[in-house]
């Protein structure tokens, strides 16, 4: 019993380790993402611009297009609901 114990305890201080250095590499990314985002002499950031897309609507007026119908809209019930609790058992 006092190994498991031994043995979960040396567990839980690599996880702890391993949770530290990951955080440790996550602030070195951050900080050394806002360093290269300034102008420093001699490193040059790109900005990657993307263009606005063109969306031709004119397709939407071709003659095969109009000769399709719209679904028909589905009426709202209006009889009588069944029983209160479906899952019940019919006697």
């Amino acid at each position: 019993m006092a190994m498991k114990l031994f043995q979960q305890s040396k567990r839980q201080k690599y996880l702890i380790l391993i949770f530290i250095v990951l955080v440790i590499a996550a602030v070195f990314v951050l900080i050394w993402q806002n360093v290269l985002q300034k102008q420093i002499p001699g490193i040059e950031v790109k900005v990657i611009s993307f263009r606005k897309p063109d969306i031709n609507f004119k397709i939407l007026e071709n003659p095969i297009l109009k000769g399709w119908q719209s679904f028909e809209r589905i009426k709202a019930f209006k009889e009588e609901k069944g029983r209160e609790n479906p899952f019940l058992l019919a006697p």
